[in-house]
Formats: C-alpha cells, sequence, structure tokens
C-alpha cells in the first residue's frame, strides 16, 4: 500500500487531537496519527481512529525471575555487601593506626612534660641548698659580727 501524505493544518483551526497508544492496533486508519514536524505545532487532518476493543492487548505481565536471576541477584548483592564490609574494615584500620599514633603522641608529650618537671624540681631543689647554705652563711657571719661587736664594746669600756 502506497502511504498518502495528509494535508498539515496549523493547531488553531479545530480539529481532533488524537494520541498514539501502543496497545491499539488499526490498519485500517494508520495515517491518521498526530504529528509534530521539526518543533512546529501541526496537526493531521484526518479523523482519529476508532478504538476496536478486540484489538487490544494489555502490556505483557512480569515474569517471575528465574532461580537462576535470583541466585545472580544475591550474588551481586553479596560481592556488594563485601565490598562495603572491606571498605568499613578498612576504615576501621585507619581509626585504629590514627588512635594509637594520637596515643603515641600523648605518651611522648606526657613523658616530655614529666623530665621537665623533674628537671626544674632538681633546680629548686639545688637553689634550696643553696638558699639554705646562704642562711647558715649568714647566720655564721652574722654571730661572727656580734661576737665581734661585743668585743669592740668590751674593749672600748675597758
Amino acid at each position: 500500500m502506497a502511504s498518502k501524505k495528509t494535508p498539515l493544518v496549523p493547531l488553531s483551526v479545530s480539529v481532533p487531537v488524537t494520541t498514539i497508544n501502543p496497545y491499539i492496533i488499526d490498519s485500517s486508519r494508520s495515517s491518521a496519527v498526530a504529528r509534530s514536524v521539526s518543533g512546529n505545532m501541526w496537526q493531521s487532518a484526518v479523523t482519529p481512529p476508532t478504538i476496536q476493543p478486540a484489538m487490544y492487548f494489555p502490556p505483557p505481565r512480569k515474569q517471575k525471575p528465574s532461580k537462576c536471576l535470583k541466585l545472580d541477584h544475591a550474588k551481586e548483592e553479596i560481592l556488594m555487601l563485601q565490598t562495603v564490609n572491606d571498605q568499613q574494615k578498612q576504615e576501621i584500620r585507619n581509626l585504629r593506626h590514627k588512635l594509637k599514633e594520637e596515643e603515641r603522641l600523648r605518651v611522648e608529650e606526657k613523658e616530655k612534660s614529666e623530665k621537665t618537671i623533674k628537671k626544674l624540681l632538681e633546680k629548686l631543689d639545688m637553689q634550696m641548698v643553696t638558699n639554705q647554705q646562704l642562711v647558715s652563711q649568714r647566720k655564721r657571719a652574722k654571730s661572727k659580727l656580734e661576737a665581734a661587736l661585743k668585743e669592740c664594746e668590751s674593749m672600748s669600756t675597758d
């Protein structure tokens, strides 16, 4: 059959508009289909096809996946979960390593501060010893001066 071209009419003209339904088959009216030509909105001027109930076919039903497909999906899901599990294990390892590193740094810092405190305490002890020596030297010097002063006073009174 040779297909006839239908004259195109602008949309402003009142023409019944048809929609394409893939489940309706009407070979006698196959040329009466809504058309869009290069972005311009033009419609076919031919009458729309009539719906014939005997020719209506419902959409195909979904078939249940076979056991092989279920198995494949299960394997894919297992692989995906293993990948996620591996990623989480790696994150845990990284976090443990980071935690150990931070703990090591804290211990080093604590040891440094303890050493510094010990050095400062030793210096303080040394200064206290030095101060005690100075105090005792001052006391001896003071007692010597007092003794010398008493001697001078006793000489001057004689």
